[in-house]
């Protein structure tokens, strides 16, 4: 499957058509609009965050495949799972496919099928006919899922570099990436957006990785 989304520079952005994304002529805001490109300064520290979601899926996989006593400890986890599936094919830059993932969740396909329907309903993904194909269905994150999943990812890795004592590439990489959205994007549309990283624990940070 060929990449759905465009790549462009941060440096590409209009301000003036960035002020247009909150109010569409669908009567969302900017966080419920799908997200249609990516920038190349990006690429760095998605990587990482892809990585993390992939760590996240698998442990999630490990606990639905516990057959011992602990198995009654762990629920099915679909919806967590779905999460970092999005996010990982996001940070692929592709689209996920949707009957994919009903096979994928190990759930029902009708408990599969109502939880992509009510983030669809929700907004929160938005599901496409994948190139005039209505035989694949293709599903795509909201602006607002990739800014609080990465949000809440790199604040989580801040934290744990805090603990640990030490600073942490990854916390450098997005502080540098929002720097340059401060510079590119109207304040109100920074705000949406940022990682809104925590500066009083960059000082904590105390040796690199």
């Amino acid at each position: 499957m060929k990449n759905h989304y465009k790549e462009i520079s941060i440096a590409d952005i209009n301000n003036k058509d960035g002020i247009a994304w909150t109010k569409p002529d669908d009567g969302y805001g900017l966080l419920q609009q799908p997200v249609t490109y990516f920038f190349e300064e990006a690429r760095r520290y998605r990587r990482s965050m892809r990585a993390i979601a992939d760590m996240r899926l698998r442990q999630i996989r490990q606990m639905d495949k516990t057959k011992d006593a602990l198995s009654y400890f762990y629920e099915a986890t679909p919806a967590s799972a779905l999460m970092q599936i999005i996010y990982r094919d996001f940070a692929d830059y592709k689209p996920t496919v949707k009957q994919n993932i009903i096979n994928d969740l190990g759930v029902g396909a009708r408990t599969a099928q109502n939880l992509i329907s009510y983030l669809v309903e929700s907004r929160v993904l938005h599901s496409r006919d994948y190139e005039n194909d209505r035989r694949t269905q293709i599903l795509i994150p909201s602006v607002g899922f990739i800014a609080a999943y990465e949000r809440s990812t790199i604040k989580s890795v801040q934290r744990r570099a805090v603990i640990d004592k030490r600073s942490s590439s990854m916390v450098t990489r997005c502080r540098e990436f929002d720097e340059l959205r401060r510079s590119f994007f109207e304040p109100e549309i920074f705000k949406l957006l940022s990682f809104q990283l925590d500066e009083h624990a960059a000082k904590l940070e105390l040796v690199r990785d």
